[in-house]
């Protein structure tokens, strides 16, 4: 077995799951101080309930890096992932289903050019 896919199969799956929740919780930090996190149990419990929701723009932006694509892939990673983070302050107010509707929508444009590039690709072949 390669172990270092392995690993590298774990990490893209601990990060497709933190990402989302350390988007929300380190401007809260930046803002109200580390003490926040202590005061209050619901805010870790709302946190794992939006872990899942990262996974949509992490499954895209893996995708194009499998498909060669590596610049655009971190690129889209980023600027999207930023976006989503901003997207998902605002969308948390209507809980994490209204988190999850927001980074599905903000992750559709990463996922459009995945499926382009690939059908591109599939179709020189």
């Amino acid at each position: 077995m390669n172990y270092r896919l392995a690993f590298k199969g774990i990490g893209l799956l601990v990060l497709a799951f933190l990402w989302l929740p350390a988007a929300i919780v380190i401007p809260s930090v930046a803002r109200f101080g580390p003490d926040i996190l202590l005061m209050d149990w619901t805010i870790i419990y709302s946190l794992v309930q939006i872990a899942p929701c990262g996974l949509p723009l992490a499954i895209a932006c893996a995708w194009l890096w499998r498909l060669n694509h590596r610049r655009k892939s971190v690129v889209a990673g980023i600027l999207m992932g930023l976006t989503t983070g901003l997207a998902a302050l605002p969308a948390g107010l209507f809980g994490p289903i209204g988190v999850a509707i927001a980074a599905g929508v903000v992750s559709l444009p990463v996922w459009i050019i995945a499926i382009s590039l690939w059908r591109r690709q599939r179709s020189l072949y």
